[in-house]
Parts: structure tokens; sequence; C-alpha cells
């Protein structure tokens, strides 16, 4: 399986520069048995903070990137199906993952855990409020 994680708000709290709790732990656990992606907006000194959290190499692949796209989604996943988008923002990439039939999982947590889906295209497949609670939504698909 392969798992498309946002960066901001989603692994990585921006507010205490730091990752969210548990997000360690479950990146080393699904990589073991999974193709891990991250895609994060490009910024200065992101990559250098990537480095220094020591989680880069957990990652099949890390895309930076000005907008992320449908397109983007599909390169980096070489098309496939069996996919899971774990993203922060209903009008963002879980919008993105529902277009091309992903499994998406909303986690609702920073600015934008308020932010309510405009329509069914935004409307996620999984709600959660912490990563740890993640694991268990994947073993479903497993």
């Amino acid at each position: 399986m392969k798992i498309i994680f946002d960066y901001n708000r989603t692994i990585f709290n921006p507010e205490k520069q730091e990752l969210y709790s548990g997000v360690l732990e479950l990146l080393n656990t699904l990589s073991q048995k999974h193709d891990l992606f991250l895609i994060s907006k490009k910024e200065e000194g992101r990559q250098e903070t990537l480095n220094s959290l020591g989680i880069i190499n957990l990652f099949k692949k890390v895309v930076f990137t000005e907008k992320k796209s449908a397109e983007l989604f599909k390169e980096i996943t070489n098309n496939m199906n069996d996919v899971i988008v774990i993203g922060d923002r209903v009008r963002g990439e879980i919008s993105i993952g529902n277009e091309l039939n992903y499994t998406t999982v909303w986690i609702k947590q920073g600015k934008f855990s308020e932010e309510k889906p405009l329509n069914d295209s935004q409307q996620p497949k999984h709600i959660i409020n912490d990563i740890r609670e993640l694991e268990k939504i994947i073993k479903q698909y497993e």
C-alpha cells in the first residue's frame, strides 16, 4: 500500500516546531510494510527541518511543491489504486485524494480543524483527531 502524508499540521506542528506526539513511532511502524510519501509546500528551510527531525529516510519520496495537484499525487504513486491520503485540509489533499478515488483520512488538528467540506468531493472517508488513530484505519485496508 502507498500512503501519502501531508506535512504541516498533519505530522508536524508548525506552532511548536516539532512532530506531533506518536508520529515518529507511527512512521517507523508503517515504513516497515508500506511505501510512505510526503508532500509539502515548498518553503525555505523545510528540507533542513525534515533532515533534523530524522524522518526523511522513512519516506520513499519527499516532494516539495508550490501547489498540490491530482497529477502530482498520481505521479508519485505510479497511478496505483491502493493509496491512502492523510491530511489536515478537506479543501486540499483530501479533495485531491477523493478525486482519484483514494482512501482519505482527515486529521482534525491545527488551524484547519474546523474547516468544513463544501461538497461531497471534500468529504473524507475517515476522520481522526490524533495521528495515533491512523494505524487502526490502515489495518482495515491491508
